[in-house]
């Protein structure tokens, strides 16, 4: 049963799964790469098999590991129920979104499927497969699935920003970079976190406002601690992103 859910959502070509998975009962293309991929990663697998036992048995280790990013998605009948600590975790809820809609798309049989939400973990399961977001190379056991939001999709947000676009023409957008967000990819309260990507980039616009106007709009992992974050020179107001085509470029920096 992992196997099926896995040929569905591999991150291979992650396009044109959306459009077969949005396709509604459509064959899945049949791609050679994806099943090499799932077959490597379901190999440890293959021999044993998966039954409920096993399940249980990593669902226990899965909670040992790290219980605050362990899920335990249960499909039956075409719906899905999430057990975890967090259920309303932004990641578990869109992934039982999706998993929810593959079960009724493709008629998927009932089945459990266990999920680690956080950003990696170096455990190999021993007894059943684990759905991740993320994991390093070597891992074995743990299988790679698309990040919660590619499968959710972005309509209502692309529309808003491509209404705002047609009603600002070219010429009259601000002739600089611009960038909003939040304090992520590294701790901003340790040594050596001016040379993080997004406080590289507004120490960068304090310098040249008259090219970059690029703000934090939120302290998280150690920056309300940094006494030099608390300046007002580094903080701004969130702007929508339907705003933001009021600038001419737009800034993609590292974060997590």
């Amino acid at each position: 049963m992992p196997i099926t859910l896995t040929v569905l959502a591999h991150p291979v070509d992650r396009w044109r799964l959306r459009r077969a998975v949005r396709g509604r009962g459509r064959a899945h293309p049949d791609f050679a790469a994806m099943r090499d991929a799932v077959a490597q990663e379901l190999a440890p697998f293959a021999a044993r098999g998966i039954d409920a036992a096993a399940v249980d048995r990593q669902w226990a280790a899965l909670e040992g590991w790290d219980a605050e990013h362990a899920a335990r998605l249960v499909a039956r009948g075409g719906r899905v129920r999430a057990r975890a600590r967090r259920a309303d975790h932004e990641r578990v809820r869109w992934m039982s979104w999706a998993i929810e809609r593959l079960a009724r798309w493709f008629a998927l049989p009932d089945l459990d499927l266990l999920l680690y939400f956080g950003d990696h973990i170096d455990r190999d399961p021993e007894h059943a497969p684990v759905l991740c977001f993320c994991r390093r190379r070597q891992r074995v056991g743990q299988v790679l699935i698309p990040d919660f939001e590619m499968l959710r999709g972005h309509e209502r947000l692309d529309r808003s920003v491509d209404r705002a676009a047609r009603g600002l023409a070219w010429e009259a957008r601000a002739p600089r970079a611009f960038w909003r967000g939040v304090t992520t990819g590294g701790r901003f309260d340790q040594p050596g976190w001016e040379a993080i990507p997004r406080a590289r980039l507004v120490t960068l616009a304090h310098a040249r406002p008259d090219l970059i106007d690029a703000r934090f709009t939120r302290l998280v992992q150690g920056a309300d601690a940094n006494p030099t974050l608390a300046a007002p020179e580094w903080r701004s107001a969130e702007v929508s992103p339907a705003d933001s085509v009021r600038y001419r470029y737009l800034i993609d920096v590292d974060g997590n």
